[in-house]
């Protein structure tokens, strides 16, 4: 699409409705919906203020409305697309993976070293390569643990520099991307080889360093063997990984004592050589079978039924809205004559009327809801002061004692 001096709403619904619909449909938060037009915005050579602009006149979506008007939201997200579009696809996973990498070689929490290396397979392995990641229920699947455990985790990797924190979702962190590395964080990536060679075969290298290639390709496995149900609904645990990346990493003296012996008691229990780090994914893979698979199956199948529930009842409430804003509203008005510019008792009256039967059914709540809302800014842009607003919607559509 190239640039025009004027706004072409049609050329830009054919250029970016098809992927808001499919975004909203999806039931994708709203700051992936956002970053999703912002990021064919940019390879339709639209300015990210005529997409700003085309979003608040297509976009019934309250979330995604709000994110719209927010001026530090939408800027926040804007600089996120632009630097996703002037940035190849290799140098994003290899900041990605330096970062995520000098993470792991520290003696964190096991349970926060787990989340970091899951965090940063969903970027890497992400075929937009996004440099971000969204903190949604699937981590809680994958990890075994609760949403609100994870958004515990990450707010402490926030704080401690590990992470920065994008967006907020509702309770609990949005989106986060990995954090510039301190310089002697950086330092201790660089002094180790393997995990240098681990860095340039997450980021798609097509040649480790020879020295470190065979160590570098094991590492990699152990990493990736985070997202194995043996970890998190098994015998190993996060701990037991832990121990064993850095063992891989040839790093495993980082961790205290007490906390390696558990692990190494760990790694016997489930019939692992402790300092055979090579046999780990393998292992990891084989104690999947059975039970742990099953449990990990069973809890995805549930999210995969909350999610559906929620993409469904967030397409009602938007056909809701839309049906309240272009026929119910519209139709009170042709019945009672447009808003008045000044509050009028008559009018007032009228309106209550002839809303009393969508207050009086029950099963529309949610409607009367949405209608009050709907309502609200009709009277605010006929002229009408806040609180003569505020009272006459108090008259007209009443909220349940």
């Amino acid at each position: 699409m190239t640039r025009r001096n004027s706004l072409d709403l049609p050329a830009l619904d054919a250029a970016l409705g098809p992927v808001l619909n499919a975004a909203l449909r999806a039931g994708r938060p709203a700051t992936a919906v956002v970053l999703a037009v912002l990021a064919r915005a940019r390879s339709e050579n639209v300015p990210a203020g005529r997409c700003r602009v085309w979003l608040r006149s297509r976009c019934r979506d309250t979330e995604v409305s709000q994110i719209v008007a927010e001026t530090a939201a939408w800027g926040t997200l804007s600089a996120a697309a632009k630097r996703h579009g002037l940035e190849s696809p290799f140098e994003r996973r290899r900041r990605i993976a330096r970062r995520a990498v000098a993470a792991l070689l520290q003696p964190l929490p096991a349970g926060d070293a787990a989340l970091i290396a899951v965090l940063a397979l969903s970027m890497i392995d992400d075929p937009e390569a996004w440099d971000s990641a969204l903190v949604s229920k699937k981590l809680d699947v994958t990890l075994g643990v609760t949403h609100t455990a994870v958004g515990a985790r990450v707010r402490k990797l926030v704080e401690g520099g590990t992470l920065t924190l994008l967006s907020r979702g509702r309770g609990v962190p949005g989106r986060v991307r990995f954090a510039k590395l301190p310089a002697s964080v950086s330092s201790t990536l660089e002094s180790n080889g393997v995990a240098v060679g681990l860095v340039d075969l997450l980021a798609g290298e097509s040649e480790a360093s020879p020295v470190s290639n065979g160590g570098a390709a094991n590492a990699a496995a152990v990493l990736r063997a985070v997202t194995e149900p043996s970890i998190a609904y098994g015998p190993l645990g996060d701990a037991a990984w832990q121990y064993a990346l850095l063992r891989a990493l040839g790093a495993g003296d980082s961790l205290p004592q007490g906390r390696r012996t558990r692990a190494r008691r760990t790694l016997r229990d489930a019939g692992l050589d402790p300092d055979d780090a090579r046999a780990f994914a393998d292992a990891a893979r084989s104690l999947s079978e059975g039970e742990p698979a099953r449990l990990r199956d069973e809890r995805e199948a549930a999210r995969a039924v909350e999610a559906a529930e929620r993409a469904a009842s967030a397409e009602r409430s938007r056909e809701q809205k839309k049906a309240v804003h272009e026929k119910v509203l519209p139709g009170l008005l042709a019945h009672v004559g447009s808003v008045p510019k000044t509050p009028t008792r008559e009018w007032i009256a009228g309106m209550r009327d002839a809303c009393a039967a969508v207050v009086a059914d029950e099963g529309k709540r949610e409607v009367v809801a949405v209608l009050r809302g709907a309502l609200r800014q009709k009277l605010l842009r006929a002229g009408w002061g806040s609180d003569d607003v505020t009272r006459g919607i108090a008259i007209i559509l009443p909220k349940a004692a």
